[in-house]
């Protein structure tokens, strides 16, 4: 994220074990205060809906907010934000570890179907060198 000067000024994420040591692993690495993860509950075994609501509740100010939560839900999200996402063939959208990257409207607090562009989608597997 940081060699694509993509560093978050929010992050919230799951508080399940897995996810909060991702996030606080992959937050140091990028030289960020790992502390300053917001820990939601909304974010573990989500809806669509819930996720909504937590981008809904990220600070006004925010211009990058990572999302750190789980599968399906992050996958019905990009799919809703970016109105529809082409998955690899004999694969996932988002295996462990994948990130999306997405343009977003200015106004979170109402983000209906199709409203952002997903830019990319960065796998683990693409990054090993």
């Amino acid at each position: 994220m940081r060699d694509h000067d993509l560093l978050p000024d929010h992050v919230v994420s799951s508080p399940a074990k897995r996810a909060a040591q991702t996030v606080q692993l992959a937050l140091s690495g990028m030289g960020l205060d790992a502390d300053a993860v917001v820990f939601a509950d909304g974010v573990y075994d989500a809806a669509v809906s819930d996720l909504l609501d937590v981008l809904a509740n990220c600070p006004a100010e925010s211009r990058r907010v990572l999302l750190v939560g789980h599968n399906p839900a992050c996958e019905d999200l990009v799919e809703h934000l970016a109105g529809c996402v082409e998955v690899p063939p004999g694969g996932k959208l988002f295996p462990t570890a994948a990130l999306a990257h997405l343009v977003m409207p200015d106004d979170w607090s109402r983000l209906p179907r199709g409203c952002a562009e997903l830019a990319t989608v960065m796998r683990p597997r693409a990054l090993r060198g």
